[in-house]
């Protein structure tokens, strides 16, 4: 895994929503970094755990991504509890 050099968004934070951090970056080492900015978005999910999610959807917002990914995390366990 790559070193994350991150370039904060200027955005407001909303508390409630448990987005913790909203940022891009380039991914790699000094030597060998990618030219390609990712978006990250980190939150705080149903058990309290910090999430780290690493996309390149800049049109929605970081709310909308971390509500994005707890609804795919509820089907990613329904499958687990099917087989």
């Amino acid at each position: 895994m790559g070193i994350f050099y991150e370039k904060s968004l200027k955005r407001l934070l909303n508390i409630k929503l448990n987005v913790v951090a909203d940022f891009t970056c380039n991914r790699g080492t000094a030597k060998n970094r990618s030219n390609i900015r990712h978006r990250v978005v980190e939150f705080i999910d149903y058990e309290g755990k910090t999430i780290r999610v690493v996309t390149n959807l800049y049109h929605v917002t970081a709310e909308e991504i971390a509500a994005m990914y707890k609804v795919r995390w509820r089907v990613e366990l329904f499958f687990r509890w099917i087989k």
